[in-house]
C-alpha cells in the first residue's frame, strides 16, 4: 500500500467515449458520497449504501479480536475515514486522513455481493488499519537513502501482513471464511508459518509474529513486487519539492524494533533470529534486474545537479553551461 496525496475532487482518467465518461463520473460521485469516518462507524451512524453496509459488518466482528479492535479505535481517535477508490490497489492519504479501498472497477453494490471481494477487502482494511498505526506512531522514515528505503519498505509490508494474519487468526471462530481465505491466498504460506510457530511456541503471539515476519522475505515474487511499488513511490517523491536532498539516512535495528511493535504492547515482537535475518545478505539482496536498474537510475538522479531543468553530473559543469544560475 502506498501513502499518496490524492485529491478527492479529480478523476484520474476520463474515457473519451461520452457514455463511458458519464458512467465513470456517476460511479465516482456515488462512491465519494459513501465516505465515512471510523468514529461514525463506532457510533453506528451508517446508511444503507454498499460501503457503509460492508464497514458496519466489519465493525461488528472486529470486536472479537483485541488487536484488531485496538487498531480500529486508534483510526477512530485519529479521525481517519474510509472511501472507495477506482482501481485494484488500496491507498492511504495521510494529509486528508483517508484510507482508500479499491473498487476493482466494479459497481460497489456488485462488489460487496461477491464473497471473494468482500473477504479481500476485509484483509486490505485490516492491513490498512495497521499501516495507519505505523504512520501515527511516526515509525516511518522519509529521509532514508533509496537503497535503505527499499529495505525498510519491505519491513513495513512484512509487518502489516504479519499483523493482518494474526488478526484474521483471532477471528477464525466468528469469521471462519476470512481465515480460510487467508490460507488460500497468495500469503497462505505465511498463515501456515504463523500456525506452525504458534503451536511450537505454546501459543506465544510474539514468536509467531516474528516467524511470520521473517517468512515474508522467503518469497522472491512478493519481495520483487514490493520493491517495484516502493521504487514507484521513490520516483514520485523525487518529483516533489524536496526531491532527494535529505535522503541520506540509513536503517538501523532500532527502526525495525519501533516499526514492529506487538499489538496491545509498546514492545517489539522481533526476536534475535528476526533481527539477524534482517541483517543477512539473503534478506537485503535484490533479485529483479528491472528493479536494480530502476534503483540505480534513482541514485544517479539524486547525484545530479539540475539547472534550468537540465541535469549535470556536478556543479562545476552546470556553472560552465549556465553561469550564475542557481541549481534547482
Amino acid at each position: 500500500m502506498r501513502w499518496l496525496s490524492r485529491s478527492n475532487a479529480t478523476v484520474d482518467k476520463i474515457p473519451s467515449d461520452l457514455m463511458a465518461r458519464a458512467a465513470a463520473i456517476a460511479v465516482y460521485d456515488c462512491t465519494s458520497a459513501e465516505r465515512i469516518g471510523f468514529a461514525a462507524l463506532e457510533a453506528g451512524d451508517v446508511t444503507d449504501c454498499p460501503l457503509h453496509i460492508f464497514l458496519g459488518e466489519f465493525s461488528g466482528f472486529i470486536q472479537h479480536s483485541a488487536a484488531g479492535l485496538d487498531l480500529f479505535h486508534q483510526a477512530s481517535d485519529q479521525d481517519y475515514s474510509v472511501e472507495w477508490v477506482n482501481g485494484e490497489e488500496p491507498d492511504i492519504d495521510t494529509q486528508n486522513r483517508t484510507l482508500f479501498l479499491p473498487d476493482y472497477h466494479l459497481d460497489p453494490t456488485t462488489l460487496i455481493k461477491s464473497p471473494y471481494f468482500r473477504l479481500q477487502l476485509t484483509l486490505q482494511l485490516i492491513r490498512g488499519l495497521r499501516e495507519i498505526d505505523q504512520i501515527e506512531r511516526s515509525v516511518l522514515c522519509p529521509c532514508l537513502r533509496p537503497d535503505q528505503a527499499l529495505l525498510f519498505a519491505r519491513a513495513v509490508a512484512a509487518d502489516a501482513t504479519a499483523v493482518a494474519i494474526h488478526i484474521a487468526h483471532d477471528l477464525r471462530h466468528v469469521h471462519p471464511a476470512l481465515w480460510r481465505h487467508v490460507l488460500s491466498s497468495r500469503d497462505g504460506d505465511l498463515a501456515l508459518r504463523y500456525l506452525q510457530a504458534r503451536e511450537r511456541m505454546g501459543g506465544n503471539t510474539d514468536g509467531a509474529l516474528s516467524a511470520t515476519f521473517v517468512a515474508w522475505y522467503r518469497d522472491p515474487f512478493r519481495v520483487n513486487m514490493q520493491d517495484h511499488e516502493a521504487l514507484e513511490d521513490l520516483d514520485a517523491g523525487l518529483a516533489g519539492e524536496a526531491g532527494g536532498a535529505l535522503m541520506k539516512a540509513t536503517v538501523v535495528p532500532v527502526h525495525y524494533k519501533m516499526l514492529c511493535e506487538a499489538p496491545l504492547s509498546d514492545m517489539t515482537y522481533l526476536n534475535h533470529v528476526a533481527l539477524d535475518a534482517l541483517d543477512s545478505p539473503e534478506t537485503q539482496q535484490m533479485n529483479d534486474d528491472t528493479n536494480v536498474a530502476h534503483l540505480h537510475h534513482i541514485m544517479r538522479d539524486l547525484q545530479a545537479v539540475v539547472v534550468n531543468n537540465v541535469a549535470f553530473r556536478d556543479k562545476k559543469l552546470a556553472q560552465l553551461i549556465f553561469p550564475g544560475e542557481p541549481p534547482q
